[in-house]
Formats: structure tokens, C-alpha cells, sequence
């Protein structure tokens, strides 16, 4: 199974980000989390935000 990760980094609309991805990715564990473990075993990572980037890199 595929886990993504939508990185929470305090910014962005992430409930809506995450049920987007479960509903093209139905056999996918999709979880919102900022915290390493998480991170460091997802297979794909989603850094939500119009734009934020820059401000996503700086935390």
C-alpha cells in the first residue's frame, strides 16, 4: 500500500487536500502529519499551498 503524506506546516487547507487525494487514491493510507516519522516513511509527500514554498522550505 501507498502512504502519502500531506506535510502540515501550518499553513494551507489540508482536510481538503487530503480527502482530494483519497478520493483519486482510494487504496492509499493518506494522513496530514509534520512529524519525522511520518515523513521519513511516506512514499510520496504533498506540500500543500498556492505559492507558500518558500515559506514551507524556511520551517
Amino acid at each position: 500500500m501507498n502512504k502519502i503524506v500531506v506535510v502540515d506546516y501550518g499553513m494551507g487547507n489540508l482536510r481538503s487536500v487530503a480527502q482530494a487525494l483519497r478520493h483519486v487514491a482510494p487504496e492509499a493510507e493518506v494522513c496530514i502529519s509534520g512529524e519525522v516519522a511520518d515523513i521519513r516513511s511516506a512514499d510520496r509527500l504533498v506540500f500543500p499551498g498556492q505559492g507558500a514554498i518558500p515559506d514551507c522550505m524556511r520551517c
